[in-house]
């Protein structure tokens, strides 16, 4: 890391940690939202994947004027106080003709202050209710994917020009467990060895095949 960043860290009280790459549970909140962004980014981009950037705008708003399971809430209305006005929104009012109400720039703040300090304590009890239901959903089914030298699994390798076409490739041989959740492989067809991450490998045979869409950023089993 370079000096700059390094200040700039400790300036924000920054505390970075190392990651695996393509472990996303390392950065579990940013790489649910990622999950998320790709997947719809994945069903929008055309045949080639390389328009995803002009799509970008469209789906965060898309993203940020929904309420959250979690929250109860919109990021959109945690962050400013009110709800967004959509283009559906917006031709509601014009056709109901709703007046536009005027009000001070005083006004206006105290009536978010008023709205922030309501909106708080309700999105802090829901968010700890569904936490909770959340952890009990996912320890009922929970399981580690392991493997072991000798097995056979396909590895999820993302392509040159757009990762949203990621493709499963195999099969690949598992030679040896490296880590928690890093093996080292080699293909079947192939003598040269490749490093393998756990969560971009499922057990399976037979070649390369297209990426199944609820599986697109490795978690599939």
């Amino acid at each position: 890391m370079s000096r700059v960043m390094k200040e700039l860290c400790a300036l924000l009280k920054i505390k970075q940690l190392r990651t695996s790459v393509y472990h996303p549970q390392t950065d579990g909140l940013v790489e649910r939202f990622n999950k998320t962004l790709k997947s719809m980014l994945r069903k929008a981009v055309g045949e080639d994947g390389r328009n995803w950037d002009h799509l970008l705008p469209y789906l965060l708003f898309a993203v940020r004027e929904v309420p959250q399971s979690s929250t109860g809430f919109s990021p959109f209305e945690l962050l400013l106080s009110y709800r967004p006005r959509g283009l559906l929104d917006i031709a509601k009012e014009a056709w109901e003709e709703q007046p536009c109400q005027q009000r001070t720039l005083i006004e206006h703040v105290g009536a978010m202050r008023e709205r922030m300090k309501a909106i708080y304590p309700m999105m802090r009890e829901h968010m700890e209710t569904t936490q909770r239901q959340q952890q009990a959903s996912y320890n009922r089914s929970a399981q580690p994917r392991e493997f072991k030298p000798g097995d056979k699994v396909l590895v999820l390798v993302p392509t040159v020009e757009c990762k949203f076409l990621a493709t499963w490739q195999g099969p690949y041989e598992v030679i040896e467990r490296v880590g928690e959740v890093n093996y080292k492989g080699g293909a079947i067809q192939l003598p040269n060895t490749h490093g393998v991450q756990g969560t971009r490998a499922r057990r399976g045979a037979g070649g390369s095949q297209p990426v199944p869409p609820s599986t697109a950023d490795g978690s599939g089993t």
